[in-house]
Parts: structure tokens; sequence; C-alpha cells
């Protein structure tokens, strides 16, 4: 199985002091073959990432926190320290231009960088794994990307086993490297999970378990796993639909999304790509979250609860929940929890104090029934809001169970839990329950409302059911 990309260019010229712009294309050397491609189960996966639902957990959405991935650009000199490969302004004009490629997908790169002084690499079209032995800067923590002059760019995979040591990172050759160039974007792409949008055409065997049909039949288990990249062959260079048809489906290609960064619609490196897609944006946050991860950079992004770590970082680590899956520390969606009286219309001689309802907490009800009352059952109703006033229903408008147990409710179909409280002792004890409230983010900010309904001697008769003159009390659902 192929586990690099080389963007090999025909021809190279620069000026070491003024970078100028390649007018030579750069051509693809790739190993295209996939090993045990007839395999029976399909066409084989590098990681649960290719994995369709797996993807899908990971879509990019308005609040999905932006990964920081450290960056170490080494760029050759000649050994007498002259000639540099790149400019300081070169550097930062490139990656400013990768950071505003990948931002709509929620990803960017923190940068450093050096000279090395030496001339066998400084003026080396080929890519060389002696120099990334040399001069790998601790890869496990940072994607190195050696600057020389390669005629385009070669990267690596997360799911290679050298992803993340030293024969891991990338190459990019100088004559691509410039504010105004996206190869170096194109092979940020494959380190970061993204195969090539044609890889499923002319990367495989024509018809083969991994060739990706034109009609879509099979477009998210086979190609580049991404069913909203069009397949097509690779037809380099070419900015418009490479017309035809797909021999294996007898469908027209149409359009194969040339503007694609993973596309070979750029011939210069420059001209067609604007866009990854967002199945394309969830594989790197995939692949980042299965493989990456020691590569983010943790000091930098949003920090919703001040402890100097990425909130990333801090989920990723154990350090915070995320309950719901949406990328923000639970303890970042605070709700106050709130509790009131709420007496509506009845005399309330009975007294019913309740905490608030917090998730994840208990919630704790105190019951002192009204002097005179000997002791009895009671239940508590907690509801939905209910602001007409207590009202005692064990019937069908909460489907209560009709054998004293009541259910502590947020809605008509959230139930927290079931309890019968013990019997109280009369007026003059207080009783007391306590029930779990689960660690469930989806009840915060919902209102609540209890009641009790206690049973007792009164002096209008013996075990008498008396909600009117019951106690209730309500809120709002909270996380803190």
């Amino acid at each position: 199985m192929y586990r690099t990309l080389w963007l090999m260019a025909t021809s190279l010229f620069t000026s070491a002091s003024l970078h100028a712009q390649s007018s030579a294309p750069w051509v693809c050397h790739t190993k295209t073959s996939i090993s045990n491609e007839t395999f029976e189960g399909g066409c084989p996966t590098e990681g649960a990432c290719d994995v369709p639902a797996t993807r899908d957990a990971y879509t990019v959405t308005a609040s999905t926190p932006i990964r920081w991935l450290r960056v170490h650009l080494i760029v050759f000199r000649d050994d007498a320290g002259n000639n540099p490969a790149e400019t300081p302004e070169d550097i930062d004009a490139q990656m400013a231009t990768v950071n505003q490629d990948y931002l709509p997908h929620r990803i960017q790169f923190t940068y450093t960088w050096e000279y090395i002084d030496d001339s066998t690499y400084r003026f080396s079209s080929f890519p060389s794994d002696t120099m990334r032995f040399l001069y790998a800067r601790n890869p496990s923590r940072q994607c190195n990307i050696y600057v020389t002059d390669l005629g385009g760019g070669i990267g690596t995979f997360p799911w290679d086993p050298d992803a993340i040591d030293a024969l891991g990172g990338l190459i990019v050759g100088r004559d691509f490297f410039s504010g105004d160039h996206h190869v170096l974007t194109h092979e940020l792409g494959h380190n970061l999970g993204l195969w090539h949008t044609h890889h499923g055409v002319s990367e495989v065997g024509q018809c083969s378990s991994c060739y990706e049909r034109a009609d879509g039949q099979n477009g998210d288990t086979t190609g580049d796993f991404a069913d909203d990249t069009p397949p097509g062959p690779s037809d380099f260079g070419n900015c418009g639909p490479p017309g035809g048809n797909d021999p294996c489906s007898s469908t027209a290609w149409g359009d194969t999304q040339r503007e694609n960064y993973m596309s070979y619609g750029s011939g210069d490196g420059v001209t067609c790509w604007t866009l990854f897609t967002p199945k394309q944006a969830a594989r790197m946050h995939c692949w980042t979250t299965a493989i990456l991860g020691g590569w983010l950079n943790c000091t930098v992004g949003e920090d919703c609860n001040n402890n100097s770590s990425q909130d990333y970082c801090d989920i990723n680590d154990g350090i915070s929940l995320d309950t719901n899956g949406n990328f923000i520390p639970d303890e970042c969606e605070a709700v106050a929890a709130t509790v009131a009286p709420y007496n509506g219309t009845g005399v309330n001689l009975d007294v019913l104090d309740s905490s608030t309802v917090v998730i994840g907490s208990n919630w704790d009800v105190d019951l002192m029934p009204q002097a005179g009352r000997a002791g009895g059952a009671w239940l508590i109703l907690l509801r939905a809001s209910d602001a007409s006033g207590p009202v005692l229903d064990l019937g069908s408008a909460l489907g209560l169970p009709a054998a004293g147990a009541s259910e502590l409710l947020v809605d008509a179909t959230a139930i927290i839990t079931n309890f019968s409280p013990a019997p109280h002792s009369g007026g003059g004890t207080t009783s007391m329950f306590s029930a779990a409230v689960p660690n469930d983010l989806s009840l915060a900010a919902n209102p609540w409302f209890a009641q009790a309904v206690v049973f007792g001697d009164l002096p209008s008769g013996g075990g008498i059911l008396d909600p009117w003159f019951s106690s209730a009390i309500g809120g709002t659902i909270g996380t803190f």
C-alpha cells in the first residue's frame, strides 16, 4: 500500500532573493497500487475514520472549536549560509494562505521555522529519507515541513506507521511555495487524512472493489471515502469537467469538482483550487483525533474555562466532559438552577421544601405535613412547569402508574427516575427523599414543577387524600 505522495515538477527555476511563480507544472509520481484491493469485504479501510458513521460524528459546524496544529518549517540554505530556499516574508505569506484555506473547516496552524545550512538538500530535487532522519524536529509533537528544490510536494498519511516519527511530515518545493500557492494546502490535506479526489478512478484498478463509480452508488465506501467529492479521472491541469463517461457505470462524469484542493485541477498550484468539502473536513478532524493528537497546540484557541488549555484538548485529554458531543466542555455550558415556592391558589398547610434540580446531582425534597395530620403515604409529582397552579393529576395527563409510585418528569417524554417516598410520620415530623438527576445536558434550562400529594388523617376523615392543602415548588433545571 502506498504511504506517501510525491508531486514532482518537470523543471525548476527561481531566484534566491526574489520568489517568482514557477511556470513549470507539477506531475504526480505517486504509487497508486493498493494492497489486497480485491478484499472480500469490499474496499479495505485504513481505520475507523474511513467508516462513514465514524467520520460523520466529526462533521464541522459553527460551534466546532478550531483545532490548532503545530508545524515546523525547515528551510535549507547552502553550506555557507547563503541562497536560502525561502525568505521569512515568503514563509509568513505561505502560512497565511494555508490558514486562510483551512479556516472555514476549523483547522489552523501555528508555525515555527529555522534555516539549515546543507547544500546537499538545499539543491535536492528528490525526496530523501536521510534528510528527514538528520533534521526531523520532535515529529510526534509537530508536523515537520522541509523546503527544498523538490518540484512539488510529498506528504505522509496519518495511518502510515511513519506519520509521527522522523520519516513523517512533508516536503514542498520552493517553486510552489509562496503566498499565491496552495501546494502546501494540498500536501497538508494528505497528512491530515485526505486522498486525491480522483483516487477511486485513476489510482485503483478499473471497476475494482475500490473503484468509485460516477453514478454515486458507493462514493462513501470507495475512492477517497467522501461522497461529496465527485469522482473522475485525474485529468491533470484541467479546470473544467473532463467529459466522457465512466466505463464502469455508463454514467457521464459531469462536474468533478476541479476546484477541490485535493484534485488535479490546478497545474500550477494556484489556479482552480478553492475548497475542501464538509466530509473531507470531517475526515481531517477524525484522523487528527485518532492519530495526530500530539500535534495539537493546546496553548491557543478557544478556552472557555480559562485553564490555559484549548477546549478541544481538555475534552480529548479527559479534563472536561462533553456529554452532548458538541466539542464544548460541559462546564462552559453552565445554566443556573433555580427554585422558588409556587403556591397557586391552595391553602398549602403542608410544607414542601426542595433543593434545585441540578444535572448530575441529587434532587432533595423535605415534607412537613400540617399540624394534626396523622402519618400516611405521600407522592411527589415533578413535571414540566404548570402555570395554572398546583393540580393533582394521577391519571392520563401524566401517565403515572396507579400503584402509588411517582415519576420525576421534565416534559412529556423525559423521565428522570421513578420513586416512591417512604411514608411520612404526620404533622411535626419532616420526611425526606433524594433522587439522582442524570448527567444529561439535554435537560438543562428546562422548567420543572413539583407538588406534594399527601395522605393522612385530618378532621374531615381518616386517610383522606388532601392535595388542596399540599405545597408546590418550581424552577429551572441547571448545570450548577
